[in-house]
């Protein structure tokens, strides 16, 4: 697919470290000293989403009661104050899709039952559409879709394959990338951020692992009090790199390296632009060389760089009718919206095409056993590089949600079962819970894990 940006990388080598300076010098470098932020310290995970959303509100930290119940492991990150832990990954059951049989799991009753479970999930949450997939533990795969993709007169109705935006589950892709090339002997996630970007505020005590796993300190660029402004009100403003940065720089640290973990989403634009100086290529051109094309994922785009096929979901709001978030162009929810989030969420994808990345991702067919070890090893509050730990109907597991304005979307492995479920939605609300409906699945699909409860 056509770049937009051929020149992005070499940018990057000769202008990154003069802009940089520029961009970054207001945050002072003696930044080491600093506290942890107090409890309303806002922080861009959602309890359903853990990814760039919406205009800024105050959200509680995470706190130790989010790291799973499982065997620990040694710490890889050892700056995080409490030790990681880790979640062990299943063998593929399958290298690729299988046909669901006479004999396979997901049974006319099942498939019933979980159609009527979106159908009715999609009418009580008051949402366009909605699109899911299941893997069963025998391989057998279940797709289903309600609504419509777009709304409106003659508008789409939603397909299991139509690519709806999943936000922050680009993460995955860029973590994935990062830890390819650390397997080629190009990087190592330990070395510090200052061998790439040497005028990086701090960036000696910074390393590119912390980046991932969100224990750098770097303050989350959503929550610039100008970002509604800058982002939303401009939906047809194409963002480069350097005004993201230059965004970012207007905040301070939040707690020294490695002192603590909170989400930030300013991390991933700095490993971006790191993988793109290691590699050499445009980000977006090393995700679909290794993962896109390898893996046959035809629905999947990053935006900004690659053109987004027309009838693309489209993202609301609701605000007495639908608001619809989208520009004149296809990128989803707009030009603005999509490319300010670059390496942390530009990706729209297919349900199909993300539950054959989940499996691909997670099963070690992408990445080798010692990688895949260090991406499910998980911090204090529950991340880890592109993953983060997740119960779901009383399963440990692990995934990744995503959002942006007018979508939702989680992807979730519980190798317990082991079973697969990835959910999207095209209403943007932190107030919807989606781990919620990705729950009632579980449970329909293989029970509630024996012995435990409903929170509450």
């Amino acid at each position: 697919m056509p770049h937009h940006h051929p020149d992005r990388v070499a940018r990057a080598r000769g202008a990154a470290s003069m802009a940089l300076v520029a961009l970054l010098g207001i945050v002072a470098t003696g930044c080491v000293e600093l506290t942890p932020p107090p409890a309303t310290q806002p922080v861009a995970s959602m309890p359903a989403t853990s990814a760039p959303d919406l205009a800024p509100t105050s959200t509680p930290r995470p706190t130790e009661a989010l790291v799973p119940s499982v065997a620990p492991a040694s710490a890889l990150t050892p700056a995080v104050t409490v030790e990681p832990v880790a979640v062990t990954p299943v063998p593929a059951v399958t290298d690729g899709p299988v046909t669901i049989g006479d004999t396979g799991r997901v049974t006319p009753e099942l498939a019933a039952k979980l159609q009527s479970i979106i159908d009715q999930w999609r009418k009580d949450a008051k949402v366009p559409g909605v699109v899911a997939a299941i893997r069963m533990p025998d391989g057998t795969i279940w797709t289903g879709a309600t609504g419509r993709a777009i709304v409106g007169t003659g508008g789409e109705m939603a397909t299991v394959n139509t690519p709806w935006v999943i936000g922050s589950i680009t993460k995955t892709f860029v973590a994935a990338l990062a830890f390819k090339l650390q397997e080629e002997g190009k990087l190592s996630l330990d070395d510090p951020i200052s061998t790439w970007l040497p005028d990086y505020p701090n960036g000696s005590a910074i390393t590119l692992r912390m980046l991932m796993n969100h224990t750098s300190g770097i303050a989350d660029y959503f929550w610039n009090a100008n970002y509604k402004t800058l982002v939303f009100d401009r939906p047809d403003h194409h963002w480069t790199v350097d005004e993201i940065l230059a965004m970012a720089a207007e905040q301070a640290p939040i707690f020294r390296p490695g002192a603590d973990q909170s989400y930030s989403n300013t991390g991933y634009i700095l490993v971006g632009r790191i993988l793109e100086i290691v590699g050499g290529e445009p980000l977006a051109k090393q995700l679909r060389d290794r993962f896109f094309d390898p893996l046959g994922l035809t629905s999947v785009v990053f935006q900004g760089d690659e053109e987004v096929p027309p009838g693309a979901a489209k993202g609301y709001w609701r605000d007495a009718g639908w608001v619809d978030w989208s520009d004149d162009s296809n990128i989803r929810p707009s030009t603005s919206a999509a490319t300010v989030v670059w390496a942390a969420g530009a990706i729209v994808a297919s349900v199909t095409d993300l539950l054959t990345w989940e499996d691909a991702l997670y099963s070690g067919r992408i990445l080798s056993p010692d990688s895949l070890a260090q991406l499910l090893t998980f911090g204090k509050a529950g991340y880890g590089p592109g993953t983060r730990y997740q119960k779901l109907a009383g399963w440990d597991g692990y995934g990744h949600g995503g959002s942006l304005r007018g979508f939702n979307a989680g992807m979730y492995r519980m190798p317990e079962v082991p079973v697969d479920v990835i959910v999207m939605t095209n209403r943007g609300d932190l107030t919807m819970d989606l781990t919620l409906l990705a729950a009632d699945l579980v449970k329909a699909s293989v029970g509630r894990k024996p012995g435990t409860l409903p929170a509450g």
